[in-house]
């Protein structure tokens, strides 16, 4: 016995890893259920508010998650799960695809839309606000689902971490919906600065999940390289911005935000530890 463990290749460990069939089923269900139902939500909003260009653009560009989707499903199927660094490539492709979709749509909406809905409308700002908080279900249940087994507990640090930063960038536009509702008042410049670095957050999220490769036996190690450029990034075009922007509506217009302050300031601590850890300037560990 001891023998046969010894001899036992990663790819038959992860064959071991298996999944009950209705559970998976069910929750590839209920992703592509919220996908269509915030797809038609965000549409119908544009439609209603926009013009026609626009709302064939949003049309067409959700219509294009459906290429690499469907690929993902032709060459897994049966298991609907991928098990090797390449494959999970594809993940990675149908997430940037999606989030590509509903950074256009958002950018959309909070420049000529969201001044349009009224309270009494059917789709008002909370179903607005509802619509846009799907995203980071969306994300946990797409790498959970798409991704083999044998990562579940690194690709749960992760997905949490990436769906954090998500909500970090739909709270940032929810000042945005307050001042629409006048609850609170806002120059144009900051209203335009918060919709741009949201969505620049929004777009960061696919290339923060890339810096990570997974490798046999459900090991998942950083990139060292690409992590020296993306890991600045994020600090540039999330986490900083976000920090000033908030400090700046804190002061001058009063809106509490210390929690998400306190969120800001130590993922940019992390954020340098790490760039520092990668550049050799601090020594932690092997």
């Amino acid at each position: 016995m001891a023998g046969e463990m010894a001899e036992e290749t990663p790819e038959v460990a992860m064959g071991r890893q298996k999944r009950s069939r209705w559970a998976v089923i069910s929750g590839w269900c209920l992703t592509l259920a919220l996908y269509i139902v915030q797809a038609c939500i965000l549409i119908i909003l544009v439609g209603k508010h926009h013009d026609q260009g626009a709302f064939i653009a949003c049309i067409v560009l959700y219509l294009l998650v459906a290429l690499p989707l469907f690929y993902f499903f032709a060459s897994n199927w049966g298991e609907w799960c991928a098990k090797e660094d390449k494959e999970i490539w594809c993940v990675w492709v149908i997430w940037g695809t999606y989030i590509v979709a509903y950074v256009v749509t958002v950018a959309m909406i909070f420049c000529k839309v969201v001044e349009k809905i009224k309270e009494d409308d059917h789709l008002n700002i909370n179903a607005l606000k509802a619509t846009l908080s799907i995203t980071p279900v969306l994300l946990i249940l797409l790498l959970q689902l798409a991704i083999c087994p044998s990562y579940r507990k690194p690709v749960l640090s992760l997905s949490i971490f990436a769906a954090l930063n998500i909500f970090d960038g739909i709270e940032m536009l929810e000042i945005v919906l307050m001042k629409n509702e006048g609850h609170l008042k806002l120059n144009t410049a900051t209203e335009k600065s918060i919709i741009v670095f949201a969505c620049t957050c929004f777009l960061l999220s696919p290339l923060g999940l890339i810096r990570n490769k997974f490798e046999a036996n459900g090991v998942v190690k950083e990139r060292k390289e690409t992590s020296m450029i993306l890991g600045p990034l994020e600090i540039v075009g999330t986490n900083l911005p976000f920090l000033i922007l908030r400090a700046v509506v804190w002061g001058c217009y009063k809106y509490e935000a210390s929690v998400f302050i306190a969120k800001n300031v130590i993922s940019l601590v992390v954020a340098l530890v790490e760039f520092g850890i990668l550049k050799n300037y601090i020594q932690w560990g092997e």
